[in-house]
């Protein structure tokens, strides 16, 4: 009988409550809401046993999750971690995928899983998606019957796919081997060797075909004695019994549970003794929360602990905490459970005990868990001073290459001259006013511009007037490093290579940051990117990209000219496994500029996908260049880890989504005109659109197509861009 393991990535019917909430209730409105839930079949058994802590990690960490509507992928989640306590979409029907472990071409421990189900959302409803994930992996074990150590020594099986390789010997006998196969790839190969009895090396090959995921082959190799010929025949049978992997190891994985506030909690609270009014912190989970913990009590004043854990206090000492100005509430009333839910708390510091705090800074830890296992930790920063203005320290986020936006506090708000003062070194500081009424709200910000990439700034706070007339300066100083002015390798395209039939933008192929669909191309002896020097802007070269049908009379496919920054891993019998972006990109450009002619023909190629997506057969094709900031977010396709992994197969495309939840910043340019009517390049400037300002990119993607819907093999014959000095803009 199979058993399950779930990744229960379940929204529950609460709401965590957001920055602007301060009643007692978790609001919930129930409209097009999805519970989203995922039970992963596990392996097979060598031992009934438990899944180990670390195995759950791995899981955890590289569970993948995808929702896609009829316009593509709209939603991706990297972990559990990643996703929300509720997905909200619109009505209509949807498609759900999830892949969990690791994608490894050959492993005796590595595993992974993948399924997908279909779901429709509807007003006032909540839909239910339940992804069944099956082992993805081909299976294979060896047992060595006891006659094959009669005629050999130091024995062997070695089983392969395309990629990767396990051996099997008689110290590993029943040892599972998982095998991820490309697309297409349907066979095992082995090869038994060994030393027979007079000295010499046995060898004896073959392959099991024919097989498939989620099934396992157990090998049993076996001495022939009676058939074998000692002039070049086979000396082992091979007997290989398929059957579905079964499963015996249960366990669930949770979104861990959510932290949120009344007030932004990722800032401290600063002010003057006696300012503070009540402050709340409010915790949801998908299950029951079952411990909540605070630390750091005995500064504010609590002698009986300095940490608590509320599920063990007794009702006197939740009185006593109580009395003394700390209120927590579990369970919580939500809109669902008007009398109380196990998955909600509330904790409240009251503006008595915050009022009666004396001069200092304050952190209150805490720690919410579930009956899962699943922890959230979050800190509670309290400042309380006589200064007349203060800062923090900036987040990360906020600095850029050429600004910065600091945070800070006015906490008398009867100063005047209030502002923020910056400088590089021991140099002269730069004074940053604020409108005195703008700050009234207490937390306000100061924006500094024009500063200098990959440089050390210092900053403090100032006022003129302190409240009683007297000038302030703050004497803690901050400091900051801008970002650096990243630009992309090869930007000008002058570097050129081609070590076999494959044209590559690059130096050497070891030093290759740009690629391009050349590797299917050149197949057939067409390489569709080229360096170019009639037309170019500055230097040796342009790249040229030129969109053609490639194949044999009416055998092949039409190809768009292209180049990315990435690397074109695989053809996938006529189609492309492409791994998108470059990582280690942490700068955050305002645009990216650079110069370009465009010349499309009419749209002569055409699929029905690409009719699907706005192509006309007849009109002008579209030249499409377009850049784009990810988050740390990778995929994986055989070994090759990118920032995006891109599948042109129509059984199994996955294209970029600029609206993906991986994508900080986007940008584009388009047209289905010619550029000039000569030689000429006509300078282009992409601005940058950011979605999120909250954190760093990890990668960059840049892509440049000859033909907009080159990814349905749909475009113009003879459709070409050139393409010359980029620079990215801070």
């Amino acid at each position: 009988m199979k058993k399950f393991f779930s990744i229960i990535l379940a929204m529950a019917s609460i709401t965590a409550v957001s920055t602007s909430c301060s009643d007692d209730r978790v609001l919930s409105t129930g409209e097009g809401k999805v519970n989203l839930s995922l039970t992963v079949d596990d392996d097979v058994t060598i031992l009934s046993r438990a899944i180990s802590d670390a195995e759950l990690a791995s899981l955890q960490e590289n569970c993948r999750i995808y929702v896609y509507s009829s316009k593509g992928l709209i939603r991706k989640y990297h972990g559990t971690d990643e996703v929300p306590n509720e997905i909200w979409l619109v009505s209509g029907d949807y498609k759900a995928e999830a892949w969990a472990g690791d994608s490894v071409s050959a492993s005796f421990d590595k595993k992974y899983y993948k399924g997908s189900t279909m779901f429709t959302v509807s007003p006032s409803a909540t839909a239910e998606a339940k992804i069944n994930c099956k082992i993805a992996n081909v299976v294979a074990s060896v047992t060595f019957d006891a006659s094959v150590a009669k005629v050999l020594s130091d024995y062997k099986m070695t089983i392969s796919n395309t990629k990767g390789s396990l051996e099997f010997d008689a110290s590993n006998t029943g040892a599972k081997g998982y095998y991820m196969m490309l697309d297409g790839e349907n066979k095992l190969n082995y090869i038994i060797t060994g030393t027979k009895l007079d000295g010499s090396t046995y060898t004896q090959t073959g392959e099991i075909s024919d097989v498939k995921s989620a099934t396992e082959y157990a090998v049993t190799v076996k001495f022939t004695e009676k058939e074998f010929d000692p002039v070049g025949g086979a000396m082992f049978t091979i007997e290989v019994d398929e059957s579905e992997v079964e499963v015996n190891d249960s366990f669930e994985l949770t979104a861990a549970p959510k932290i949120t506030a009344n007030f932004d909690l990722t800032q401290p609270k600063a002010g003057e003794a006696g300012s503070f009014s009540k402050m709340s912190i409010y915790a949801s989970a998908v299950e029951e929360i079952t411990s909540l913990e605070l630390s750091g009590l005995n500064k504010l004043g609590f002698t009986q602990s300095d940490v608590i854990s509320y599920m063990d206090m007794t009702d006197i000492t939740k009185q006593e905490l109580s009395d003394f100005g700390i209120e927590i509430k579990c369970p919580f009333a939500t809109e669902e459970y008007p009398d109380g839910d196990k998955r909600a708390a509330k904790i409240t510091f009251t503006a008595e005990l915050l009022n009666s705090l004396g001069n200092g800074s304050y952190s209150i830890g805490i720690k919410v868990g579930d009956n899962k296992g699943k922890y959230r930790t979050a800190t509670f920063n309290l400042e309380v001073s006589d200064d007349a203005v203060k800062t923090t320290q900036v987040a990360d986020a906020d600095v850029w290459a050429t600004r910065a936006v600091l945070t800070a506090t006015l906490a008398k708000e009867n100063a005047t001259g209030i502002g923020v003062e910056y400088r590089t070194g021991s140099g002269d500081w730069n004074k940053i006013y604020v409108e005195t009424e703008a700050a009234r709200s207490t937390s306000f910000t100061v924006e500094l511009t024009e500063l200098t990439p990959g440089t050390k700034y210092e900053y403090r706070a100032f006022a003129d007037n302190d409240g009683d007339g007297n000038p302030f300066t703050s004497g803690t100083i901050y400091t900051f490093t801008t970002e650096t002015a990243s630009q992309l390798p090869n930007s000008g395209f002058e570097d050129w290579c081609q070590p076999a039939k494959v044209v590559l933008p690059a130096a050497t192929e070891g030093t290759l940051y740009w690629d391009s669909g050349n590797h299917g191309s050149a197949t057939l002896g067409k390489n569709i990117t080229n360096k170019d020097e009639s037309v170019k802007n500055s230097g040796n070269y342009s790249a040229k990209l030129q969109s053609q049908f490639v194949g044999l009379g009416v055998i092949g496919k039409f190809a768009a000219g292209n180049i990315f920054t990435g690397k074109y891993l695989a053809t996938d019998g006529t189609d492309g496994v492409l791994g998108f972006g470059r990582s280690s990109f942490t700068s955050r450009p305002k645009s990216l500029s650079g110069y370009v002619k465009y010349n499309p023909s009419a749209v002569d190629n055409i699929t029905n996908d690409a009719k699907a997506n706005g192509c006309v057969e007849g009109a002008n094709d579209k030249g499409h260049i377009y850049v784009a900031l990810l988050t740390d977010y990778t995929e994986t396709y055989s070994d090759n880890t990118y920032p995006m992994i891109i599948k042109t197969k129509t059984s199994d495309r996955r294209l970029f989504d600029k609206n993906g939840s991986n994508v900080i910043a986007y940008g584009e340019w388009t047209s289905q005109e010619a550029t000039s009517s000569d030689n000429t390049m006509t300078p282009f400037e992409i601005q940058l659109t950011y979605k999120r300002t909250d954190v760093k990119p990890s990668a960059i993607l840049v892509v440049c197509s000859a033909s907009y819907w080159g990814d349905y093999f749909s475009g113009g014959e003879g459709s070409v861009m050139y393409i010359d000095d980029f620079t990215l803009n801070y």
